[in-house]
């Protein structure tokens, strides 16, 4: 009896992404308690405007929803100040190594400050518009908590455009 096989091509897709450094520096900070005064855990809103320089030019308008849970910084300069953990987006506009301007969201996840605030970045691949449309990848940021309002904050981000 004849036997039938069938090859099915395989195509296999290699991301190849672009790794970039730029700053940020916030211009405007704006906190609003969403939550009672006294509950255990408070939930602030938070807007800030920051100006990018370097690989990323452009500006950028965050939107956080921050969680102060009733805890503490365990050590070091900051003993004693309230940690607390944030998600939100980053409405980007500008350009990404020297691409036509244009606009995209990351959305910003895993936001955490215990001795040193660092956040991740996921690009939302349908939001790009103009030189950032298609653009896909992922980023984040890490710095001390003083670092935030008084000078620039190192970020990375891995991209495909």
């Amino acid at each position: 009896m004849p036997v039938l096989i069938h090859i099915t091509p395989l195509i296999v897709f290699v991301w190849s992404h672009i790794a970039l450094k730029a700053t940020f520096v916030t211009t405007t900070w704006d906190e609003t308690v969403v939550s009672g005064e006294d509950t255990p855990t408070q939930i602030k809103r938070v807007r800030t405007e920051r100006k990018f320089s370097g690989a990323m030019e452009g500006l950028g308008i965050m939107e956080y929803v921050m969680c102060y849970p009733y805890s503490k910084c365990p050590a070091g300069q900051l003993a004693g100040k309230p940690t607390f953990t944030w998600q939100g987006i980053c409405h980007f506009r500008g350009t990404i190594d020297g691409s036509p301007p244009g606009e995209v969201i990351l959305l910003t996840t895993n936001g955490s400050f215990v001795e040193t605030a660092e956040a991740q970045w996921t690009i939302d691949e349908k939001t790009g518009s103009g030189g950032l449309k298609g653009l896909k990848g992922r980023g984040g940021y890490n710095h001390a908590v003083d670092v935030c309002l008084t000078g620039a904050t190192d970020m990375w981000l891995e991209y495909t455009l």
